[in-house]
C-alpha cells in the first residue's frame, strides 16, 4: 500500500510527459512554418529607425550588434549600452537619458559621452564615460535600466539628461505599462510573443489599426494620448533617482537638455516647460549642479541648424559644447574631490505642479 502511492505518482507523471510531446513537436512545426512563411507582423519601435528590442521589465532595449542609422554608426554591446572603448580608468561617468545622450544620428566620436571623455582629460581628470542613453527613455525606464546594468558599471558620477520622453503625449503611460510587465500574465504574454506563430494568430485579434503601435510587443494602445510621466510623477521619479544614487556614494549633475524653441525667445507656453521648472525646483531640493544645455550654445553663438541635427538631437558641435560646459561645471565644483552626491537629508520631494499644458487642453 505504501508503495502503491509512489507508483502512482510517477505513472501520472509519465502519461503527462508522453501526453506533451505531441502537443510540443505541433507547435514547434507551426512555429518553423510561420518562421518559414515569415507570416508574423513586425514589432513596431517606439523611436522609428531605431533598432530596438522588447524587454520584459523596460519596455523595449536596444537590440544588441553594429548599426548605421542617419549617418553615424554604432555597436551596441550584450549588455545593451552603446559600446565605448573601457581603458580600466579609476573614475567611471555613465551618461543617462534617451536618443539626444545616446547621440541620435552621430557616429562614437562625436557623441557626447565621446566628447566629454576628451574635454575631462584635458582639464587633468582621466575617467572612462560610459553611455546609458537609451532612445525613448523615460526616467523610469532609467532607473531600470540602473538597476539592471548601470549600477554593475560602479560610476563615480551620473549624466542626468532625461526629459524629453517623460513630457511625450503618447497612447500609453509608462508607469501603467511597467506595472503591467509586472504582472506573471504579462511575462507570459511576453514569451508568446517571441513566438512567430503566435503573433500571427494574435493580429486577428487586434481592431483595425492596432498592429502598429508605439509598444506594440505589449498590448494595444489607449485611445487618447497622454504625458508618458505626469508632471508630480516625473519630479518624485527624479527625486528618487537622486536619492539611490547619494545611497550608492555616486554623485549626480544633470544636463537639462535643449532643443530648437528653447533657443527662441517667443515667450510661449511649451509642453515641456513645466517639466524644466520641476526639474529645477527637485535639484534645488537635493542640491544638485544643474547645467543648463540651452544657456551653452547660446554662449557658443551656435546657429540653430549648427546646433541640431533635426528639433532636438544635438550636432557634434553640440555635444562638444556640452561637454566644454559640463567639464567647466565640474572641474569648478572640485569633482572628483567633491563628489557632488546629493543631499539625503531632506524627505522626498513632495510634488505638487500644476501641468499647465494638460490643463490648458481640457
Amino acid at each position: 500500500m505504501w508503495a502503491a502511492g509512489p507508483r502512482r505518482r510517477r505513472w501520472v507523471q509519465r502519461k503527462l510527459v508522453f501526453s506533451l510531446v505531441p502537443v510540443l513537436v505541433i507547435a514547434g512545426v507551426f512555429e518553423l512554418g510561420a518562421r518559414l512563411l515569415n507570416l508574423a507582423p513586425e514589432l513596431s519601435p517606439p523611436d522609428e529607425g531605431t533598432p530596438l528590442q522588447a524587454h520584459p521589465e523596460r519596455m523595449w532595449a536596444l537590440a544588441t550588434g553594429s548599426f548605421e542609422l542617419d549617418g553615424g554608426g554604432y555597436t551596441v554591446g550584450e549588455d545593451g549600452l552603446r559600446l565605448t572603448e573601457d581603458e580600466g580608468k579609476d573614475l567611471r561617468v555613465l551618461t543617462l537619458g534617451d536618443s539626444s545622450i545616446f547621440g541620435h544620428g552621430l557616429s562614437d566620436a562625436d557623441t557626447l559621452h565621446e566628447q566629454l571623455e576628451e574635454s575631462l582629460a584635458e582639464s587633468g581628470v582621466q575617467v572612462d564615460v560610459s553611455c546609458g542613453g537609451v532612445p525613448g527613455y523615460s526616467t523610469l525606464q532609467v532607473g531600470l535600466l540602473l538597476r539592471d546594468v548601470g549600477w554593475d558599471l560602479e560610476p563615480r558620477l551620473l549624466v542626468l539628461g532625461s526629459l524629453w520622453s517623460d513630457n511625450q503625449h503618447e497612447f500609453f503611460v509608462d508607469q501603467e505599462w511597467l506595472d503591467a510587465l509586472a504582472r506573471p500574465a504579462w511575462r507570459m504574454e511576453f514569451f508568446l510573443d517571441r513566438s512567430h506563430f503566435w503573433r500571427w494568430v494574435r493580429r486577428f485579434s487586434l481592431s483595425s489599426g492596432q498592429t502598429d503601435i508605439p509598444v506594440g510587443w505589449i498590448r494595444a494602445p489607449y485611445s487618447k494620448r497622454d504625458r508618458r510621466v505626469p508632471l508630480n510623477a516625473y519630479a518624485q521619479a527624479v527625486d528618487a533617482l537622486l536619492v539611490e544614487a547619494a545611497s550608492r556614494g555616486v554623485g549626480v549633475v544633470i544636463l537639462a537638455p535643449a532643443n530648437r524653441e528653447r533657443l527662441e525667445t517667443d515667450h510661449v507656453l511649451h509642453p515641456w516647460d513645466d517639466y524644466f521648472h520641476a526639474l529645477e525646483q527637485v535639484a534645488a531640493h537635493r542640491s544638485v549642479l544643474v547645467v543648463d544645455a540651452a544657456e551653452l550654445i547660446r554662449r557658443a553663438g551656435l546657429t540653430l541648424d549648427e546646433a541640431f541635427l533635426d528639433r532636438l538631437h544635438p550636432s557634434s558641435a553640440t555635444n562638444a559644447v556640452y561637454a566644454a560646459g559640463l567639464t567647466e561645471a565640474l572641474v569648478g565644483s572640485g569633482w572628483p574631490s567633491n563628489s557632488l552626491l546629493p543631499d539625503r537629508s531632506p524627505p522626498s520631494f513632495e510634488a505638487d505642479f500644476v501641468d499647465r499644458w494638460i490643463e490648458g487642453l481640457e
